[in-house]
């Protein structure tokens, strides 16, 4: 399935959806050539997590023949973005159907391995039209295949979340906060970072180091 809808320098960008792990292990080398320059790399977008991720769980939540649902975003054939998700079928009847989601996610609670960061990977140069390319195929060409959309664990600030607070009600999406992730900035390293903190943190900090070092534990840079 292919749909041509943006354009970039005046070359039309494409979109392909992967639906088979066949199609899916054929694409290494360019999806770690993407990864390796993208502008939002993290490590639950990585092709090595997503293909240990479908070794454990294909059999169980994703169909083997044509479970996934990878959009592929592509400038003259070569891949500029991918949208990293699969097609959950339903376990039992509270699960209300079929479930659109992102790869590494939608495991059962006492399996489940909670990445964060999860987003379209992309080039910085074509990732707005990506996005646009990307809703597109999840809008009007897989909406039929799916029951719900839930893309879990998406950065704040992403383009894709962006797009979808803008244009959701149009298409019946809702965004809903799962929390936060919090981030520590170790610039300069750890005595640095607890500089920066107020003095009550860190005292807190130094408490529970000292706690964690009678219980055994070696904490190393």
């Amino acid at each position: 399935m292919t749909y041509l809808a943006a354009q970039h320098h005046g070359t039309k960008l494409s979109a392909n959806i992967v639906r088979s792990i066949e199609q899916f292990e054929a694409m290494r080398d360019e999806w770690n050539a993407l990864f390796e320059k993208a502008c939002n790399p993290s490590p639950p977008l990585h092709f090595d997590w997503v293909s240990n991720w479908l070794s454990v769980h294909q059999g169980r939540f994703v169909r083997c023949d044509d479970g996934l649902r990878i959009i592929c975003c592509r400038r003259e054939g070569a891949l500029v973005a991918v949208l990293p998700l699969y097609l959950r079928e339903a376990m039992r009847i509270s699960d209300g159907g079929r479930h659109l989601r992102f790869i590494s996610t939608g495991e059962y609670e006492r399996d489940e391995i909670c990445p964060d960061y999860l987003d379209l990977l992309s080039f910085q140069e074509t990732r707005e039209q990506c996005v646009e390319l990307a809703w597109s195929q999840l809008c009007q060409n897989l909406d039929r295949s799916y029951d719900r959309l839930e893309l879990s664990d998406i950065p704040h600030d992403s383009q894709f979340v962006t797009w979808a607070r803008e244009n959701g009600a149009a298409h019946d999406l809702q965004i809903v906060p799962r929390g936060t992730c919090p981030i520590a900035d170790l610039n300069g390293g750890f005595d640095k970072y607890l500089s920066r903190l107020s003095a009550n943190t860190r005292q807190q900090i130094r408490r529970l180091l000292r706690a964690a070092t009678q219980a055994g534990v070696v904490c190393e840079s």
